[in-house]
Parts: structure tokens; sequence; C-alpha cells
């Protein structure tokens, strides 16, 4: 019986986290994190928002206070990100390349609603 909850308690440790509880993180004004896609919540590349790593991924933008009120981003990731319309990555699927500064036209202003990053 021992060996079986020491192998349980093994497995549970061994599993990973998560990427999106690894590298994805708020900021303030235009503060966007070094090598982050960033969203931001106003035109300009402003308001704050959230920062997220190569392999990061929210499936919810609302559980940060974001969904449908990011206006811009920035992408200085190394990879290309996809913002989706709907949570958990459904909808239509908009790429967000590398080295790009966006802000959303009309249509898309305020739209996203969840992102994952290459």
């Amino acid at each position: 019986m021992r060996a079986s909850v020491f192998l349980a308690v093994l497995a549970t440790a061994l599993v990973p986290a998560t990427a999106a509880a690894q590298g994805v993180s708020t900021f303030d004004g235009r503060d966007c994190p070094r090598g982050s896609l960033c969203l931001y919540r106003d035109h300009g590349f402003t308001g704050g928002g959230l920062a997220l790593r190569p392999g990061d991924r929210v499936g919810d933008l609302g559980a940060h206070d974001l969904a449908d009120v990011v206006s811009s981003w920035t992408n200085d990731s190394g990879v290309t990100c996809t913002w989706y319309e709907s949570p958990d990555f459904y909808g239509k699927a908009h790429e967000m390349l590398d080295g790009f500064r966006v802000e959303l036209p009309t249509p898309e202003d305020d739209t996203p609603s969840s992102v994952a990053c290459g």
C-alpha cells in the first residue's frame, strides 16, 4: 500500500504546470514586459493589460477582466500568436504576427475573448 501511495504522490508531483500559469502576467499603462505578446485595453497601446509568452494560452480573457475590451496589441514574443472571437479558442481566428503592433479596426475592436501564443 505504501508503494502505491508513493507512486500516486510522485505522479502528481511530476505533472507539469500549464504554460498559462507560468508566463501570463498583467502590466500597467504601456509597460509591456520584454519578449511578450501584450494585449492593451485601449488604443494607442495604453491602458495596461495582459502579457503572454510563447506557449501561453488564455481560454477566457474575462478571467483577467479583458474579455471584449482589447483595443490594441504588440507582439515581440518571437512566435505567432492567435486571438479568437469566443472563449476557449472558438470563433474566427486572427493571427498576431511577431514584430507587429496593431490597433484593432472598428469591426474587431473589443472583440478578442481568448488567445494562444505559439
